[in-house]
């Protein structure tokens, strides 16, 4: 029994000691850090490329806590099951204030604020949802220069775009998606979209030394030139490009005077041929930096595609073949009485696809003037290729023209100095008439064209030729006018531009990229 209470006595006695140590220990509240959501936004919906500002009140349970002495970090992650769109920091401020570069999708985005503090390491987040929606849909992409670097802007109005309700201008967009400029010599931009394929949406900047595949819906750089090419040129001076957006989708380029090809492209395709061989009817070629495309399949043409060769001063074209490395070859034997496309005997100013599908070409002979040529280059190839030719050499200005346009849905054609343009009327009169008012006195006109935007989804054919985009430089400032032209005889219907976009550099050249229709923009 003595040892049975003395057990008891010491478990009590130990209890009574836990009880009594129980007011030893010192608690302290912590500094808990809250993000006041009530009553605020917690969410956004914002344009792809546009700023995003978020407010934040934060108050801590105890004492302030200095900005200094705060850690914030932005995340934002797309909350789609599936995808590749990898979570991003965009801010590391209390307040965020930043360009939203993710693209437009139907899932919405997480953006979670995380605010630390670094003296103590207590931490909370808050977690807003986002919506984005695309900005990028057809319209223009504007490749500019100060000179020593590059950079795209993208223009969209309800004249050209009609899904656009007000007219959009994102400035330096490559920048924007890649933090960083285009460095070299600038030559050219263009676009490529196959509505069947998601993945054939791009947008090509060709600078002389480089040439930059950037997404057709983000302008986020994709691949250089390195990718591009499996056998490398041996100069690298990218000089222009041009896709034909069809299912079977063919696109080229030419460097150096030289044409490579991607033939009936495929989704995971990005690769160009080799430079494309001449035949045995051909020798060396030197090609102009232009591009001719049928409208209609090669299946009907016989040949995909047709360039001017400088060297023998002649047409050439590539035949209609799926192998990327099809060799060049001349046109078979011509019978017209207009002209020989396998003999034009003269330099090459410009060529493009204009009225009725036929190729247009200005040339200049041997004493300096100035001619237009036209071909049916959109049919079975036979021995009359040619449709007619224009004398332009009592043209004013002829002499001093640096830009050449032409309509598709009339027998328009424009051409245009530093300073003026003139509508020439090569179907009826062949007189050329000044349609512009002057520009600023210290405008020159560095890049001219009409706008064909070769599609009819999403309507956009009904601005198809009815209007006429000029750039401008004043030495300080790039500039492109957007005017209403009429499309049956190149009359501007109003001399007083629709719209002007400024703030660029100098433009040096401008594609209409297109929407698509299915999947993304």
């Amino acid at each position: 029994m003595r040892y049975k209470f003395l057990a008891i006595w010491t478990i009590a006695l130990a209890l009574g000691s836990c009880y009594d140590d129980k007011g030893n220990y010192t608690y302290s509240e912590i500094n808990e850090i809250i993000i006041d959501t009530v009553g605020k936004q917690t969410e956004f919906e914002v344009y792809q490329f546009d700023i995003l500002d978020i407010p934040v009140d934060i108050r801590f349970a105890l004492e302030e806590v200095s900005d200094e002495d705060m850690e914030y970090r932005w995340t934002i992650y797309s909350n789609a099951a599936t995808g590749n769109v990898a979570a991003e920091v965009i801010g590391t401020e209390r307040n965020l204030h930043s360009v939203i570069r993710q693209p437009s999708s139907a899932d919405s985005y997480s953006l979670v604020l995380q605010a630390k503090n670094k003296l103590t390491g207590i931490a909370t987040q808050m977690s807003y949802t986002l919506h984005v929606t695309s900005q990028i849909l057809s319209g223009l992409v504007v490749l500019h220069t100060d000179g020593a670097q590059s950079d795209i802007d993208y223009i969209a109005t309800p004249r050209a775009v009609p899904t656009v309700t007000t007219s959009r201008h994102i400035r330096n967009a490559y920048f924007t998606a890649n933090n960083q400029k285009l460095p070299g010599t600038p030559a050219f931009v263009g676009a490529v979209r196959v509505n069947n394929q998601a993945a054939i949406n791009s947008v090509y900047i060709g600078m002389q030394e480089e040439l930059y595949k950037v997404s057709g819906k983000t302008f986020e750089l994709e691949y250089l030139s390195e990718a591009m090419f499996p056998v490398k040129p041996a100069v690298y001076n990218f000089q222009h490009f041009l896709a034909l957006s069809r299912t079977a989708n063919t696109q080229f380029i030419i460097n150096d005077g030289q044409v490579h090809n991607i033939a009936g492209q495929s989704p995971f395709e990005i690769t160009f041929s080799s430079a494309l061989e001449t035949n045995e009817a051909l020798n060396a070629v030197d090609l102009a930096p232009f591009i001719y495309i049928p409208a209609v399949f090669s299946s009907t043409t016989k040949f995909e595609a047709v360039f001017y060769d400088r060297l023998g001063q002649r047409f050439v074209m590539r035949p209609q073949n799926n192998m990327p490395t099809a060799k060049l070859m001349p046109f078979i034997a011509q019978a017209s009485s207009v002209f020989d496309v396998n003999d034009i005997g003269m330099d090459i100013w410009w060529f493009e696809r204009g009225y009725q599908d036929y190729g247009y070409a200005v040339f200049e002979d041997h004493a300096g003037g100035r001619w237009l040529y036209v071909a049916d280059f959109n049919k079975a190839m036979d021995a009359t290729m040619a449709v007619k030719k224009c004398d332009m050499r009592a043209c004013p200005e002829i002499a001093d023209a640096r830009f050449y346009s032409t309509g598709s849905r009339g027998p328009v054609f424009v051409y245009a100095t530093e300073k003026n343009i003139y509508t020439f009327d090569y179907d009826g009169s062949n007189q050329a008439v000044l349609i512009n008012e002057p520009f600023g006195q210290n405008e020159v006109i560095t890049a001219m064209q009409i706008h064909k935007p070769y599609a009819t989804t999403n309507d956009l054919g009904n601005a198809d030729g009815t209007l006429l985009y000029v750039a401008t430089w004043d030495g300080q400032e790039g500039r492109l006018y957007e005017f209403s032209l009429n499309e049956t005889n190149g009359y501007l219907r109003d001399k007083k531009p629709l719209e002007v976009f400024d703030g660029m550099g100098r433009i040096v050249d401008f594609c209409f990229k297109v929407q698509g229709v299915g999947v993304g923009s």
